[in-house]
């Protein structure tokens, strides 16, 4: 199946590879683990709406089962089109509609801050440090962070590739700039010279390579102050205390690479429900 699956991931941005090809060893584990099937082509619309019944049995979260049911769907679409599969085994009756957006934890600017100088008591306190100021600071996703080489860190700003593998220059403050600095010139040369001193990832791991996707949501579960929140809260954080300084929302667009303003605007949807709050609080009429 794995021959499959490079058909498939050529076709995707680089940005995206890596997890569209974790999705798929999920789903092809899954496939292997049911002695009846031995190719794709012996996968039946029953068997899917097994595997999907089971996603949801580990109690994932509707937008994790929608990232993973979406990428099977369109990995047959495509071995399908191109010719590798004369049957689509994938039933119409089972659609991928995108749940509806929840607003995440967005911590408070003291809480934010909290979480920054917990970084102090991590394993590898400066790399921590860095990751969560520029999450913070440039209001980066999780995989932005991941895809950061060392060549995208410019004099005062960041090179990213996002999502669909657009890329977007983005300004870096004093602090995230500081960290990242002390990082570099510090623990993460260190690392390289000891283990993989040709390696151009940012963010490397104790061994020198690059920083996997669980790993950074291990860190910041490691740290005291982080319970309910994510690196997503991060950029929310950002957004959303930018906002309340008086940044627009054009200008948020922009730093956060959304390519409509729609999407930017459903962070205004945190900062509407923190003015009803203030008006039933304090306006004599509310």
């Amino acid at each position: 199946m794995n021959e499959y699956a490079e058909i498939f991931l050529r076709q995707a941005s680089p940005a995206s590879r890596s997890i569209f090809a974790q999705r798929l060893r999920m789903f092809f584990g899954y496939v292997e683990r049911q002695q009846e099937v031995q190719e794709l082509s012996q996968l039946t619309p029953q068997r899917i709406e097994a595997w999907i019944v089971d996603l949801r049995a580990r109690k994932m979260k509707p937008a994790s089962v929608y990232a993973y049911v979406s990428t099977v769907r369109r990995f047959f679409a495509v071995l399908h089109r191109e010719g590798y599969l004369q049957v689509n085994p994938w039933p119409d009756y089972i659609t991928t509609k995108r749940p509806e957006y929840s607003l995440r934890v967005v911590p408070t600017p003291k809480a934010t801050a909290e979480l920054l100088e917990a970084a102090d008591d991590a394993a590898y306190p400066c790399r921590t440090r860095a990751i969560l100021e520029v999450a913070y600071g440039c209001g980066l996703r999780r995989m932005e962070l991941r895809n950061l080489n060392v060549s995208d860190v410019l004099a005062d700003s960041l090179r990213i590739r996002g999502k669909g593998g657009k890329e977007r220059i983005v300004p870096l403050g004093t602090a995230a700039r500081t960290w990242l600095e002390k990082y570099q010139y510090g623990e993460r040369l260190q690392i390289v010279k000891k283990y993989n001193p040709l390696e151009d990832a940012l963010f490397v791991s104790e061994l020198g390579r690059r920083l996997s996707l669980p790993s950074y949501s291990l860190i910041l579960r490691k740290l005291g102050a982080s319970k309910g929140l994510s690196l997503h809260s991060l950029r929310h954080a950002c957004a959303t205390h930018m906002l309340r300084n008086g940044a627009s929302v054009l200008v948020l667009q922009k730093l956060l690479g959304h390519s409509s303003v729609n999407t930017t605007q459903l962070y205004t949807r945190v900062e509407t429900s923190d003015l009803l709050r203030l008006l039933d609080k304090y306006h004599p009429r509310p």
